[in-house]
């Protein structure tokens, strides 16, 4: 090694100056050490080498030479000194066992270089030599997500909560590693049995009998969470915001929902509804949730497909009006989809104050006064902020007027692709309408009286420059006939010829 040629010079300590902010915000500049070694390598090319020291609070200039050349002493000969000052002494010896922890301590120190080098050779002769090409790795388990999700259900008690209501500890145990296997990887209880055998060390970990975990347990373990999944979700609610000691004030109410691609005949809550994934031609469930500001969930509902937003108030929150009191008011925050003014009353009845978006010209919006507050979203996109007051009822309410240019460009946007689809869709039923011939303009014709139907019940208004339908005939014969509506033409439902209106009955 080059190093083994190198002379060095003695140490001294050097002064840098710093700077940190204060609590106001202001830099404040102090004095930082260093213990600084020049050296020469084989060529008498100078390089420097520092070892930090800190502010070295209440010592002189006098005590900084005494330390540096107490440390050139223990680094250099690798023994202890003497000093008069007790303090000094022991802030040397606390020094020189961080250095001798430091890489450039061992390769520019010659004794520290020699213990090294000794080790070194004691640890290489236990070493075996093997070929890489003759590993095989069997077995192979990732266990780095495993275990935190592992220790941060310990915390929760799941277990215990599970052993409380009956459960044996190889039912809870089963459970438990079903529901980490979820949070790690979203697979079907199939693929889930085959990740715990081939990758995931849970089964090792909850120490089960790998033949005994099969797909058949895993449905069963669902089935049996599903049965204790209310009183679950109270325990792991209470035991969060007991833990975190969170105060719930306000309550965010949403739904959504998932589609599924297979037929699922058998199921009594998957039905074809708005999809929000645009998945109108599967079946969906609809998905209902409360959380806090926090983003702890509070309780969750699943219902069918088709369930209206404004019928779900009731029964999601509902749940929690029990531990409610009068004097500890919830409030509960919900979009124009939930509103109605049963469930606003029903919310007052039961405790809980509301925050809710009114439905587009529902009332009519008066202005306290002029004030008009500006505020940026996080895409800063201008905001424009005006109290005012709603009648309901009889009944006034405070509300905030919302104006965002970004808004109503979007729905702009959204109202404009729903009336070009409905358009397209028209065109698509007087194109098979007014097809002649073929075998398939006959079946067009079979099933096109009552896709009119459906489109007219949709969309009841029409739209400037559609086709509008006219069935003519009975007992499920006759034809449809286009009419094109003028520019600027609307025409309800009632407006249209009496036999539409007829054939709209089931």
């Amino acid at each position: 090694m080059l190093l083994n040629h190198c002379t060095f010079a003695p140490m001294y300590i050097t002064k840098a100056r710093k700077y940190h902010k204060d609590s106001d915000g202001k830099n404040v500049a102090y004095d930082y050490f260093r213990l600084t070694r020049k050296r020469y390598d084989q060529y008498g090319k100078q390089k420097v080498d520092h070892f930090c020291l800190g502010q070295l609070e209440g010592l002189t200039k006098c005590d900084r030479d005494e330390l540096a050349d107490m440390l050139t002493v223990m680094i250099e000969q690798g023994q202890r000194v003497m000093s008069f000052n007790p303090v000094l002494y022991e802030m040397a010896m606390d020094f020189y066992m961080r250095y001798r922890e430091t890489h450039p301590a061992e390769d520019y120190d010659p004794v520290l270089r020699q213990e090294a080098e000794r080790k070194e050779a004691e640890r290489r002769r236990d070493l075996v030599t093997i070929s890489i090409g003759s590993i095989i790795q069997k077995q192979a388990r990732t266990i780095g997500p495993e275990a935190i999700c592992r220790s941060t259900a310990n915390t929760l008690m799941i277990r215990e909560f599970l052993c409380s209501k009956g459960w044996s500890r190889e039912q809870a145990d089963l459970t438990l590693m079903q529901i980490i296997a979820r949070a790690i990887y979203l697979f079907s209880e199939l693929k889930t049995v085959r990740c715990l055998r081939d990758n995931l060390a849970l089964l090792e970990m909850f120490r089960l009998d790998r033949k005994k975990v099969m797909k058949d347990a895993l449905y069963q373990s669902a089935i049996r969470l599903w049965e204790v999944h209310r009183e679950m979700e109270d325990f792991l609610h209470e035991r969060v915001r007991s833990m975190f000691n969170l105060e719930e004030k306000i309550l965010l109410l949403d739904i959504s929902n998932t589609y599924f691609e297979g037929r699922m005949e058998h199921s009594r809550i998957c039905f074809h509804g708005h999809s929000k994934d645009k998945r109108d031609d599967c079946k969906i469930v609809v998905l209902a949730a409360v959380v806090n500001t926090d983003g702890l969930l509070v309780r969750t509902m699943i219902y069918e497909g088709n369930r209206q937003d404004v019928t779900t108030v009731k029964e999601v929150v509902g749940t929690l009006a029990g531990r409610t009191s009068p004097e500890a008011r919830k409030i509960v925050v919900m979009d124009a989809g939930f509103y109605s003014d049963a469930n606003v009353k029903w919310l007052v009845e039961n405790h809980f104050d509301n925050i809710t978006v009114l439905p587009s010209g529902y009332v009519r919006f008066t202005a306290d006064s002029d004030k008009v507050v500006r505020h940026e979203d996080c895409r800063h996109q201008e905001i424009r902020l005006q109290m005012g007051k709603v009648e309901i009822e009889g009944v006034q309410h405070k509300a905030l007027l919302v104006d965002s240019d970004a808004k109503a460009l979007k729905e702009q946007s959204m109202h404009e692709q729903a009336a070009k689809r409905y358009e397209e869709g028209l065109d698509a039923i007087r194109a098979g309408i007014t097809k002649k011939g073929g075998h398939e303009a006959a079946r067009c014709r079979e099933r096109q009286p009552r896709q009119a139907l459906e489109a007219i019940r949709r969309h009841p208004k029409g739209i400037r420059g559609h086709l509008y339908l006219r069935w003519q005939g009975q007992e499920g014969k006759g034809r449809l006939d286009g009419v094109e509506a003028q520019a600027g033409e609307h025409r309800r439902k009632e407006e249209l010829p009496r036999e539409v209106r007829a054939a709209d009955q089931p």
